[in-house]
């Protein structure tokens, strides 16, 4: 039996459902199952100054308390850093079965998408937080200060990039310098500070001319290393809010693909990574639901994985990488224009799976070599192109 369905057949037979947070994670779960016909009993939440308020619908907060009183089932609704010991605490004292927020979503992506997409409209309507995450990811999460990859008999040196447009960061230069690495700048116009040790290349020169806005613009040069920078076996692309505090020639790793990367720390599907993006307002809901609804009709698997891309390191002159950054910039440049969906659709596009990736780690804000500056500006407010794949 689906879980919507054992819920109702639950409360028809008198269990009562609650939500365990009556903040912004338990509201935003609330609107989920409005949209999905199923209706709480109750609220609860810790935090006395809410007990006995109505939070939403004329649905009442509760004490963890009087959930003793009752027979009950129910979602916690809380961040991921603090679930676990709320999940702890509540079968410690017995005070309702757990139902995970994860049964739900898997319920609609596998069983019933119109009602997904129907709950992923809606959520791109709600305030943002991360409400859709996996407790315990795919588990590809080697540390990037494992295997080193020897550069010293390579005959080619490693390009490290940035590409900064439209005002979205600052230049943000190493404190670390490995002289075994060539620095490369890519922008419209040259940095005045620029140190010396840079390379500035005019995008200009690389970027096609139909792509104007400021977000595509990087997004190419962080696709196609393989066009510009020939000369060099390996590359390593830095977003440009990234400060290089240390060496990072440990992030070259040997793979099928030639590609390493940090993975998601949050999620490990693309269709809950949906849910988040359009909920912190980073797209066009309709283009998103365009995209998952063709990546369903075409077999894209559920929880494939995922990574996170602020930091790439390719051997991009190889053949599978170019296919899968080829792949990855088509989808980008025609769909949603997100990093994350699309590039683990090229990955599965061209057979590749995250083994034919290697891990830099769980956490990319977690890596000791590098640190994450200030943004100048919102991405949400850099202006974008309109998703191609609207008018084909």
């Amino acid at each position: 039996m689906r879980i919507l369905d054992r819920i109702r057949s639950r409360q028809k037979n008198g269990r009562k459902l609650i939500i365990y947070c009556a903040g912004l994670h338990g509201q935003l779960f609330f609107e989920v199952l409005k949209v999905c016909g199923i209706s709480i009993d109750f609220f609860c939440d810790s935090d006395s100054d809410k007990w006995g308020k109505t939070i939403r619908d004329d649905i009442v907060c509760i004490s963890p308390g009087e959930l003793k009183k009752n027979d009950c089932m129910g979602f916690i609704c809380v961040g991921k850093a603090c679930y676990e010991e709320v999940l702890e605490s509540i079968q410690r004292e017995r005070l309702f079965e757990v139902i995970e927020i994860s049964a739900v979503i898997d319920d609609l992506i596998l069983n019933d998408r119109e009602l997904y997409f129907s709950v992923l409209r809606n959520h791109g309507k709600q305030k943002a937080a991360d409400l859709f995450y996996d407790l315990h990811p795919n588990g590809k999460k080697a540390e990037a200060n494992a295997t080193e990859k020897d550069l010293a008999g390579s005959p080619k040196r490693t390009a490290v990039y940035t590409a900064v447009f439209g005002g979205y960061d600052s230049a943000c230069f190493p404190q670390f310098i490995n002289r075994e690495m060539d620095y490369f700048y890519v922008s419209d116009e040259k940095p005045k500070d620029l140190p010396e040790y840079y390379h500035w290349v005019d995008a200009r020169e690389i970027i096609p001319n139909y792509i104007t806005s400021p977000i595509k613009r990087n997004r190419y040069v962080k696709m196609h290393p393989h066009l510009f920078l020939g000369a060099y076996a390996y590359s390593v692309y830095m977003d440009g809010n990234i400060l290089i505090k240390d060496d990072i020639s440990s992030f070259l790793r040997e793979s099928r693909t030639g590609i390493s990367v940090f993975m998601h720390p949050m999620r490990e599907c693309i269709y809950y990574e949906a849910l988040s993006i359009v909920n912190f307002k980073r797209v066009n809901a309709d283009d998103v639901c365009r995209q998952m609804n063709r990546y369903f009709a075409e077999g894209m698997p559920y929880r494939y994985g995922l990574a996170e891309m602020p930091v790439i390191a390719r051997e991009h002159m190889k053949t599978e990488c170019i296919d899968v950054m080829e792949t990855w910039w088509d989808e980008f440049d025609s769909e949603s224009q997100r990093d994350q969906l699309s590039f683990m659709y090229a990955l599965w596009k061209n057979n590749f799976t995250l083994d034919d990736l290697e891990s830099l780690g769980e956490d990319v804000r977690k890596c000791s070599r590098i640190e994450f500056c200030s943004h100048v500006k919102e991405s949400r407010n850099v202006k974008n192109q309109e998703c191609r794949r609207a008018s084909l």
